[in-house]
């Protein structure tokens, strides 16, 4: 690394600035809340997506979706009500960040890569098992 370069530290920000809040989600819901991690300048190197969708039906329910990027991780959660789902989002805000942290990186010798996607693989399922059926 140069003098030059500069490390910039993920930081959650809102996908597609904020644009599509409101609009229909993945499951059937409207977007309440949307973040990605990583650079705001550079989104299509985002590491993770978070997002809280709210269905309409009787009785409302609320899906939190959140995804490690690059295949790590995908997983959706069902709650009854709005706090439940925001307690979950907050808990797996938190997780994803630290499974990011995980995350193999570019510049990393082989042998460091393999343990760090190893590793990375059985967290990123401990927290899939964690809310599986919910």
């Amino acid at each position: 690394m140069s003098d030059d370069d500069e490390i910039i530290e993920s930081i959650w920000y809102s996908t597609e600035g904020g644009r599509n809040l409101g609009k229909p989600g993945m499951e059937g819901g409207y977007i309440q809340r949307d973040e990605e991690l990583g650079n705001p300048q550079e989104p299509e190197d985002a590491e993770a997506r978070l997002t809280l969708e709210c269905v309409a039906d009787e009785p409302r329910h609320f899906f939190v979706t959140a995804q490690l990027y690059g295949g790590w991780l995908f997983l959706t959660v069902r709650r009854e009500t709005l706090p439940e789902a925001e307690a979950i989002y907050n808990t797996l805000r938190a997780e994803l960040e630290r499974l990011a942290a995980l995350m193999p990186y570019e510049g990393e010798g082989q042998r460091d890569v393999a343990i760090r996607a190893a590793r990375a693989a059985e967290e990123a399922a401990a927290v899939e098992r964690r809310y599986a059926d919910n």
